[in-house]
């Protein structure tokens, strides 16, 4: 299973069920440039109109 098949099938379920739920998602360590799943989770979330706050590590819809 690759990496796109992980994301797809596991961590965007999860986000999806997040965003609907309006939940805020916290970070262990700062995703911003991170070509890993941290980044990519941040760069689905932001696609979905959510915002990434470095002091906080944290990405909301506020």
């Amino acid at each position: 299973m690759s990496n796109d098949d992980i994301l797809e099938l596991f961590n965007k379920p999860f986000l999806e069920e997040g965003i609907k739920q309006g939940k805020k998602f916290v970070f262990s360590h700062n995703p911003i440039n991170d070509r890993g799943f941290l980044g990519r989770e941040l760069d689905y979330l932001e696609s979905k109109g959510y915002y990434f706050d470095v002091e906080t590590m944290s990405a909301s819809k506020y």
